[in-house]
């Protein structure tokens, strides 16, 4: 009896001491600190990262805005509206002839597509529409490569004309862009020689709709 007794208080005595114990707070144990050192590191470098993404988005939209304002004062200086249309003729063409628009082979037994009588440019049917071409600057890049130097030049000296006219018949146009970009009367004047020395070269081929919306006071229509 006296053995029964002893067994159940040394139980009891266990188990009020497992009542009492208290866990481990030791998180030195389950978790290892990083120095303060390669905190401050990490910080610095995810900062660089942030700035160097930054400064490129930067580049990218400052190279972007000054790609519209180029083409903006392009579509303003020669407007479609001033561009010679061409004067197509449905031609038998003796050897193979491709397409100046699509670049697709003109095919066919007969009357395989247009050819202009002033520049030469050939297209299909279905083509004549989309060409982008101007004949007067076609017929002047025609006849400087083909020796004829005296009608290239006359040529050019009609569409340098043409672009003067614009110039000073709708300055408040150019004004508005020019605003509407931020930039000063030189960068203006110079970007404005560059757009002619493209077109006079004969390099401007391309075909845009331009759609300038947002809010002025005592806004004017272009």
């Amino acid at each position: 009896m006296p053995s029964s007794v002893g067994a159940r208080a040394t139980v009891g005595s266990a188990f009020y001491r497992s009542i009492d114990a208290m866990p481990s707070m030791n998180a030195s144990s389950t978790k290892k600190s990083i120095p303060v050192s390669e905190l401050v590191l990490k910080t610095m470098a995810t900062k660089r990262t942030a700035l160097a993404n930054a400064a490129k988005t930067t580049v990218q939209d400052h190279e972007l805005k000054q790609l519209v304002y180029r083409k903006c004062l392009q579509a303003l200086i020669y407007p479609i509206s001033a561009t010679t249309p061409h004067n197509f003729q449905m031609t038998n063409f003796q050897t193979p002839t491709w397409c100046y628009e699509c670049e697709g082979l003109l095919w066919g037994i007969a009357r395989q597509g247009l050819r202009c009588t002033e520049c030469g440019v050939k297209v299909h049917d279905k083509c004549r529409e989309l060409l982008s071409a101007d004949c007067l600057q076609r017929a002047a890049e025609k006849s400087s490569k083909h020796g004829e130097g005296d009608r290239a030049q006359n040529l050019i000296a009609v569409i340098h004309e043409r672009m003067k006219m614009q110039e000073r018949n709708k300055p408040e146009i150019f004004q508005r862009i020019q605003e509407a970009f931020g930039y000063n009367e030189n960068i203006q004047q110079e970007t404005l020689r560059a757009v002619k020395g493209s077109i006079l070269e004969g390099s401007s081929k391309w075909s845009a709709k331009i759609q300038l919306t947002g809010k002025f006071t005592n806004c004017k229509k272009l």
